[in-house]
């Protein structure tokens, strides 16, 4: 693929199309010519100057074509990738930024959320990925399941020998199957083991009030026994679900007595 003309000139006139010059090399499966590639290469700091709503525009483009892994790779390659994101976030090294493309590459049918977890789990945590996603101008829904995968990037990993209630809630949360995409590809690419997708595959087949029991307890019930709502309220009834979820109380009074047993134990 080459620009008309002179490839600086017309990257001049609108910085965007350093990045959209890339998107169509990769989704259209060509090759860049060498002098646009150089241009490319000289100028990446002329997109700091592209508004945030077309750089997400284009990134989106990019990423849900099936080609996203040689997109991303020319984005890095060329040096525009540090052109997109903060300042201060930190590059990925090479080992770990090929990871970022074999995970991409597995992908399928994604959100654009879902294709933006890979880049940015490599680089920061959950609140800076929450970060970008609103500097790029992204829905709040959006910018909270980005930094919700970020979180989770592995939590499925070792899924099947993990606490049934940490996995449990990742299976019944509204991002569960955007999750159970990534582990996919990372089982496809190696970086996770098929027994974990296999494990997590079985569990939501499960009926809803197998997977998702209603709660032995709420906030009203621990109120009404004289509890005190505070810090340590919301604490109090996770550590009774979780015990609900591995099977060791089974009724409200049990639930209750080991609320009980729970807030009377020293801080």
């Amino acid at each position: 693929m080459r620009a008309i003309g002179d490839p600086q000139a017309r990257f001049t006139e609108d910085k965007l199309r350093l990045l959209r010059a890339i998107r169509f090399t990769a989704t259209l499966g060509f090759k860049l010519t060498e002098n646009t590639r150089a241009a490319i290469a000289q100028m990446p700091e002329a997109l700091r100057m592209v508004s945030a709503e077309r750089i997400s525009s284009e990134l989106e483009k990019m990423l849900l074509d099936k080609n996203r892994a040689d997109g991303l790779k020319l984005v890095h390659t060329l040096g525009l990738l540090p052109m997109l994101l903060p300042t201060d976030l930190k590059q990925p090294s090479d080992a770990t930024f090929a990871d970022v493309l074999a995970t991409e590459s597995h992908l399928t049918t994604p959100s654009f959320s879902l294709t933006l977890a890979p880049l940015l789990a490599a680089i920061t945590d959950a609140r800076g990925a929450k970060a970008v996603a609103k500097a790029w101008r992204l829905s709040s829904r959006q910018a909270n399941r980005i930094s919700w995968l970020v979180e989770n990037f592995t939590a499925l990993h070792g899924a099947a020998t993990r606490p049934w209630s940490t996995v449990q809630r990742l299976l019944i949360h509204e991002g569960r199957d955007d999750l159970l995409g990534l582990l996919a590809a990372q089982t496809a690419s190696k970086q996770a083991d098929p027994a974990d997708l296999a494990f997590c595959r079985e569990r939501i087949g499960w009926p809803n009030e197998t997977l998702n029991p209603p709660p032995l307890l709420n906030g009203d019930m621990l109120i009404e026994q004289g509890f005190e709502p505070g810090k340590t309220f919301a604490a109090l009834l996770d550590a009774v679900r979780d015990a609900q979820l591995e099977g060791k109380l089974t009724t409200l009074e049990e639930a209750m007595t080991y609320a009980k047993k729970i807030a009377a134990e020293p801080r």
